[in-house]
């Protein structure tokens, strides 16, 4: 996947090509989300309030990013994403996918990852978090794998500056774990 961002002066990124799908059952949360890609320069925003509905946007066009809010099973995030990365189009299932969830455990994290999610975002969540998030997705795209167990972006993150060039990156994605 080409990138979709380009640089601006200031170092942020240009999003006006973007096409950006939100998914989230709150007229509220479809809103403030959109507040935030438009903050972000998005060029192009439309939403869904079900899974179902924005499944139909994903497969009628050209998307770059997919919002989505965890909901309510049964079709909730989780199954949303694996319904993406089953399908039999290549471009619909390689979409980029955030899932955002309120008060997330690290098994829903954990869910979200082996569903193919390709970022998480623990609600209530920042401007600077989503921005950092798309940043991510647009500017650096990761590869894409088909495997018998996983079909989703690539876990492992490349590290320029390291000699291990490929790593995981659970440290931005796991909740931290309480001292004893």
């Amino acid at each position: 996947m080409a990138s979709t961002a380009t640089s601006t002066q200031q170092g942020r990124s240009n999003f006006s090509q973007v096409f950006v799908l939100i998914i989230d059952e709150s007229s509220f949360g479809l809103k403030l989300v959109a507040e935030i890609c438009r903050a972000n320069g998005i060029g192009s925003i439309h939403s869904a309030r079900t899974t179902q509905g924005g499944l139909k946007i994903l497969e009628a066009g050209s998307v770059n990013v997919v919002i989505c809010d965890w909901g309510r099973a049964p079709n909730d995030g989780p199954t949303f994403v694996r319904r993406v990365r089953a399908h039999k189009d290549e471009r619909t299932r390689q979409a980029p996918i955030i899932l955002a969830k309120a008060n997330p455990t690290p098994a829903d994290i954990a869910a979200a990852r082996e569903a193919g999610v390709t970022e998480f975002l623990a609600r209530p969540f920042s401007e600077a978090a989503l921005t950092t998030r798309l940043q991510a997705i647009l500017g650096k795209p990761r590869q894409f794998v088909s495997a018998t167990d996983f079909i989703g972006p690539d876990r492992r993150r490349r590290d320029e500056g390291s000699n291990d060039s490929l790593q995981r990156r659970d440290a931005d994605t796991a909740p931290p774990v309480p001292k004893a």
